[in-house]
């Protein structure tokens, strides 16, 4: 392989030689240079150790507000828990079946898609209220959406 020791960073490994390319570096050129890394690798050390320092107090940190989430978090539940509120459906829109009949909410339902009123298709209602709501499975709303429209 041809040796070219003064090519500068900025110019590609595979272009032509040029003059300055062919002389030799004498013994202090490369001493220098090597002291030039050698600082260069210093420096990048000393701010990666920083860096991870400053990366382990903001993990501790994080980690300190998260335990303080949980706890509120479980105040709030045992809160709603002694005001007598259902919290088992979470982040669920829940439906009221004792006082409407859950034909009337799919009827509803579908003439909110008619109307344009629900954006998107069927079938992201589908999922949306499988995952987001206590009307059943998806299958279970297919079943029962396909039924009335």
């Amino acid at each position: 392989m041809d040796m070219r020791p003064n090519i500068p960073a900025s110019q590609s490994p595979s272009a032509p030689p040029t003059e300055r390319d062919d002389q030799r570096m004498c013994l202090t050129d490369i001493d220098e240079r090597f002291r030039n890394m050698e600082n260069q690798f210093y420096l990048f050390s000393t701010a990666l150790k920083a860096q991870g320092k400053t990366i382990d107090e903001l993990s501790k940190q994080i980690n300190f507000l998260l335990q303080q989430n949980e706890e509120k978090d479980q105040e709030i539940a045992n809160l709603h828990s002694q005001c007598g509120e259902d919290t088992t459906n979470g982040d669920k829109l829940v439906f009221d079946f004792t006082h409407h009949k859950k034909k009337d909410i799919y009827a509803w339902l579908i003439d909110g898609l008619r109307l344009g009123i629900i954006k998107g298709s069927m079938s992201d209602l589908i999922r949306w209220l499988a995952h987001f709501t206590n009307l059943g499975s998806e299958a279970s709303i297919r079943s029962q959406l396909y039924g009335y429209k």
